[in-house]
């Protein structure tokens, strides 16, 4: 190639290149595509830990948001246990949760905590069932709620099934 270059100012080189066939360039250009097809699989997995490494990130992040709304099912369930419950103190725990719902769907983050639904074993763990047989099963109460993030179940909720 120099030897080209340098002929363009009139000097002659000594050394002439290689007559270039299209069975070199036909091999180079296979040459290319081997390498190109090897750093797209790179680039794929180097994509794919990048993007693991954040969902764990904000897998980490949005730890202490799920214990925070443990505790406040929790409240919920003492004090919907007790007498002393008043409509408007029912009501305000109703707004807090569909508040904590609402802005948890905004990061993709699901609470499973419905009674009165078919019971889904993906999003449900049932650890008691209060009827016989298997047919038409539904969530009679909710032990422990459950969370999905980003469509992925991260905890199953605890319930307690029946028909």
């Amino acid at each position: 190639m120099w030897s080209k270059f340098m002929g363009l100012f009139g000097r002659e080189s000594k050394y002439r290149e290689k007559e270039i066939t299209n069975e070199d360039i036909i091999k180079e250009v296979r040459n290319t595509r081997k390498l190109l097809r090897k750093q797209g699989i790179f680039h794929e997995a180097f994509r794919d830990e990048v993007l693991g490494q954040i969902e764990e990130k904000n897998l980490n992040d949005v730890q202490p948001a799920l214990e925070f709304t443990d505790a406040l099912f929790y409240l919920g369930v003492s004090l919907r246990g007790t007498d002393n419950l008043s409509l408007k103190q029912d009501q305000a725990l109703k707004i807090v949760w569909e508040k904590l719902e609402s802005q948890f769907r905004l990061i993709g983050l699901e609470i499973i905590h419905s009674t009165g639904v078919e019971f889904d074993s993906r999003l449900y763990e049932a650890v008691e069932k209060v009827s016989q047989g298997t047919g038409g099963l539904t969530v009679m109460k909710v032990i422990q709620p459950g969370y999905i993030y980003k469509g992925k179940v991260l905890k199953p909720a605890k319930a307690i099934i029946g028909k």
